[in-house]
């Protein structure tokens, strides 16, 4: 399976072959894949109630002039954008996905103007490796999603719900350790 960018009015050669000169059918099969969300301002809305699973593919996806590659040189990125109606900490997790997945998180009004808030490079492999990567989400605040697999033609699956707190996550709410010595928690 090939996968290749064309622009209209271009003219594309073809070579096709066998192993055996003597033998064999061959058989082409072309179709022209169209992603919506491999556009940022095409990104495909995810509802705002958790937890969300999401299933699609990055089959003809590219990578559109001023795109940040977070994933050093990945070429096969789809969007996705999400706005939560309440604040709390959301973990993003493409296992299942049936390649080697990268995730990252911006918000922003345009693809020029994002800013990062996390990011998942699981990089490339033989062993099949899931990104996960968690955020601090804020009520009302538009999150995009950018996903990208090893390979070209993946089927891409991601699931989003909200993250657990450790009790004592932030400084307020420090667990205060007395005098003696040895403690155990």
């Amino acid at each position: 399976r090939v996968s290749f960018a064309v622009t209209s009015g271009q003219f594309v050669l073809l070579q096709i072959g066998t192993y055996d000169p003597d033998e064999g059918t061959i058989s082409l099969h072309l179709r022209l894949l169209e992603l919506a969300n491999d556009y940022f301002a095409n990104a495909q809305v995810i509802p705002s109630a958790l937890p969300q699973n999401v299933q699609g593919h990055n089959m003809g996806a590219t990578v559109e002039a001023g795109e940040q590659d977070p994933f050093s040189t990945r070429d096969n990125t789809v969007w996705y954008s999400w706005t939560p109606q309440v604040t709390q900490r959301v973990e993003l997790n493409t296992e299942g996905t049936g390649s080697n997945s990268w995730a990252a998180v911006y918000t922003g009004a345009t693809l020029a103007t994002l800013t990062k808030i996390a990011e998942n490079d699981v990089g490339v492999g033989t062993t099949i490796q899931a990104a996960r990567l968690r955020f601090d989400a804020v009520a009302g605040t538009t999150y995009y999603f950018q996903l990208g697999t090893q390979w070209a033609d993946a089927e891409l699956i991601f699931m989003l719900f909200a993250a657990p707190l450790c009790p004592h996550d932030h400084f307020a709410d420090a667990l205060v350790l007395g005098a003696a010595l040895p403690q155990s928690l």
